[in-house]
């Protein structure tokens, strides 16, 4: 038994027991009682019991996906984890409209949540974190009345989920006009779309001045046959000079027709 004046021996495995053992205080027999101590209560440890979430069900298949929506309540380590999931399910809810009337019954079954879980992620979500403490709000909700008895809740989505590129519609700036002065233009596309037009008609004067010109070509036909030389020499011409006769020389026989002698040798007079 320790008397009242002893130092306590230090905790087995620290730095202070091993620098006891080396000091002489602790003796190798007594570190090593300590050692099968220590490895008898590990035997004796009892291991983390598993969730029961882990025995649920599956959740039920649905087509419903969510829409496209800001990070920033992912990284929001302010609210809960349960308060995201129920915003995505409410994403998906709103769609494009970006709010929805729904029920507290009906976001219990999406998320398998109690009523008063939900209210209270619910009031996560609208900026009312515990202790009072102000949060950014995600959504606005309303309470839907008929008759004074309410019958549901109406939830619509801030700007802090909707993406950057929904937020902006309203200030887009209108499509410029299409030109044909490059200096002006600004947008790839629309250089892009002119760059066509120009090139469409083109072509279409292209096809214009063919077909003119084969409008005004010959007639159809071989331009050596006996029909087209009839056409020729029916079209007037403004040629008004006589017409010569043709020399002996340039005859098919090459002789002179009132003497019948060859004026002509290999072709020359």
């Amino acid at each position: 038994m320790l008397s009242a004046t002893a130092t306590p021996r230090p905790k087995f495995g620290t730095p202070a027991y091993y620098a006891a053992i080396s000091a002489g205080s602790i003796s190798w027999e007594d570190a090593d009682q300590d050692w099968q101590r220590v490895q008898e209560r590990r035997q004796h440890w009892v291991a983390t019991p598993t969730p029961r979430r882990v025995f649920r069900d599956r959740p039920v298949r649905k087509r419903q996906y969510a829409r496209a929506m800001a990070t920033t309540v992912a990284r929001d380590s302010r609210i809960s984890s349960g308060a995201v999931r129920l915003l995505v399910i409410l994403r998906a809810m709103c769609g494009e409209r970006g709010f929805v009337a729904t029920t507290n019954a009906a976001l219990c079954d999406a998320v398998e949540k109690s009523p008063a879980t939900i209210k209270r992620w619910l009031r996560e979500l609208r900026g009312d974190l515990p202790g009072g403490i102000p949060g950014d709000a995600y959504v606005t909700t309303d309470i839907i009345r008929e008759g004074g008895v309410p019958v549901g809740i109406y939830v619509e989505l801030t700007k802090l989920v909707q993406p950057f590129y929904e937020n902006i519609t309203s200030r887009q700036k209108p499509a410029p006009e299409l030109s044909t002065d490059r200096s002006n233009l600004s947008d790839v596309k629309t250089r892009e779309s002119t760059y066509t037009e120009r090139m469409l008609r083109r072509c279409q004067t292209i096809r214009e001045a063919k077909a003119e010109k084969k409008a005004h070509a010959m007639p159809a036909g071989k331009p050596w046959t006996t029909n087209a030389r009839s056409r020729m020499a029916q079209q007037p011409t403004s040629d008004t000079r006589q017409p010569q006769e043709t020399p002996p020389w340039l005859t098919d026989d090459g002789l002179d027709p009132e003497t019948g002698k060859v004026i002509r040798l290999f072709g020359c007079p």
